[in-house]
């Protein structure tokens, strides 16, 4: 469950609805100070949790493993923790059953709120589990690979333990190359300035090794959003190039259709001027309803596609950049008037006799 962003106040703003679901789940039920990981995500040696462990200024440093678990075919990733040491780094609200992360031990777990939904499960209860180490793992069916669970308790949504916990010791064997997934780290009081070169130098300073504060694991995880601003910014570039040549077509071709209803104008007393103001008009108001029309589209389909977010972001809220939205369509505008020169021009040049005769 890697945690990567960008820094909130750098979001661009036009992933701000994003930009504040991520600020406030990122960090969720997480009170560590430190994340340990593997760049290569091939995981940590169990003995790298002893060293940070080791460090000065280190309060507390707790190993996470990732295993799967299949209870009554309901597959789920299961977090291996320390239950002692978890309440030190993760802040698990448990709404039944035991009230304490320490209650997890060998052959109990804890679930989630939307796991206990799924599958039926409640607090004291007993399931077959069956450790899968992968989704074709061939042993998955040995006995050996069987336990009787209990389920202790059900909390609520934790990104940081995800859907279940627990015990190290019975979940680690079954993590992918027996490695740890991460280790949090809790820093001791005025310890958490420095504590990660401490804890770099304490591994070896290895460039494989991550070690990320909690401004990092926010922006880390806006990183893999912000790309979408900048695609989006792009089709809308186009899209103003494209709009413009059709705007530019449709004057022309008004201009060329309306050939002798201009020289009728002319005729009756409208002058150049008038005849550039009506095309310029024209242009503008099919460029302000161009705008209009995809801004209140585009506000509909965030507001409804936000809404089928909730499971992944639940603090996401939808919040159109008004000041922008404005701003566009002032550039609507500015761009109606520019598609409209050389059409405009060439209506108010146009022979008024010959204009009249036009067949």
């Amino acid at each position: 469950m890697p945690l990567s962003l960008q820094a909130h106040g750098s979001a661009p703003r036009g992933a701000r609805s994003v930009d504040r679901a991520v600020s406030r789940d990122a960090l969720r039920g997480l009170t560590a100070d430190y994340r340990v990981t593997e760049s290569a995500y091939l995981g940590l040696d169990p003995k790298l949790g002893d060293r940070i462990a080791g460090v000065p200024g280190v309060a507390a440093a707790t190993p996470l493993a990732s295993a799967g678990l299949a209870v009554d075919c309901e597959y789920a990733r299961v977090t291996g923790v320390d239950p002692e040491q978890l309440g030190e780094v993760a802040d698990v609200g448990f709404t039944s059953g035991s009230a304490e992360a320490e209650a997890v031990g060998p052959g109990r777990i804890a679930i989630s709120a939307s796991h206990a939904r799924r599958t039926g499960l409640r607090a004291g209860d007993s399931a077959q589990g069956q450790f899968v180490k992968g989704l074709f793992d061939p042993d998955a069916a040995a006995p050996a690979h069987r336990k009787k669970l209990t389920i202790v308790g059900v909390y609520r949504e934790n990104p940081v333990v995800g859907s279940v916990i627990g015990d190290l010791g019975d979940f680690l064997p079954y993590a992918e190359g027996g490695r740890y997934e991460s280790v949090l780290v809790k820093a001791g009081p005025g310890a958490a300035a420095g504590l990660a070169r401490e804890i770099r130098s304490a591994l070896g300073n290895s460039p494989l090794l991550q070690v990320r504060s909690r401004e990092q694991l926010t922006e880390e995880s806006f990183a893999e959003i912000a790309l979408m601003p900048d695609m989006t910014y792009g089709l809308l570039g186009m899209a103003v190039v494209i709009a413009v040549l059709g705007v530019l077509n449709t004057l022309a071709m008004s201009v060329f259709e309306r050939t002798r209803e201009i020289g009728m104008l002319r005729a009756i007393g409208l002058d150049r001027a008038g005849i550039r103001r009506m095309v310029r008009l024209e242009s503008v108001v099919i460029s302000l309803f161009g705008a209009v029309l995809g801004i209140g589209t585009g506000v509909f389909l965030a507001r409804t596609g936000g809404s089928l977010t909730v499971s992944g972001l639940p603090h996401h809220t939808t919040a159109p950049p008004w000041p922008r939205l404005a701003l566009f369509l002032v550039l609507a505008l500015l761009i109606g008037v520019l598609a409209a020169i050389w059409p405009a021009r060439r209506a108010a040049r146009l022979n008024m006799l010959r204009a009249i005769d036009a067949r």
